[in-house]
């Protein structure tokens, strides 16, 4: 998931010091329910977005096709992209370098070069393969 708060933020703090009697057994209540019903105890202290915001598109073929292979994703209502790499790896995730995201016109490739050197450049660097 994806947070985004001011220092010293009063729902953050809250809920870490839930973590007090954090049970690694049970990680998914203090990781998923807890924050939401503190959310709901504490609405003025947190705004929860839709799920489109950080985890769209989803992890089915179709979604994960749109936004590796093709290039008609948009991505207007997301804040971050989870990439789902179990399920992407078959796809482009164990070849990803500069040089794949400058060659592949994909929805993010094409959002991810802005983050890297010119193609003449990224030619030079060592692919991870």
């Amino acid at each position: 998931a994806v947070i985004v708060a001011p220092p010293e933020s009063a729902f953050l703090d809250r809920w870490l010091r839930s973590y007090e009697s954090f049970d690694p057994t049970q990680w998914a209540y203090h990781s998923v329910r807890l924050p939401m019903d503190l959310s709901r105890a504490h609405p003025d202290e947190v705004r929860v977005l839709p799920h489109d915001a950080f985890f769209w598109p989803m992890w089915d073929d179709t979604a994960l096709r749109r936004l590796l292979l093709y290039r008609d994703y948009d991505f207007a209502r997301n804040y971050a992209v989870h990439l789902w790499s179990q399920a992407a790896s078959g796809y482009v995730l164990s070849v990803w370098s500069p040089t794949f995201v400058h060659g592949l016109p994909s929805t993010l490739n094409c959002r991810m070069r802005a983050f890297l050197p010119p193609p003449s450049a990224a030619a030079g660097m060592a692919d991870p393969t």
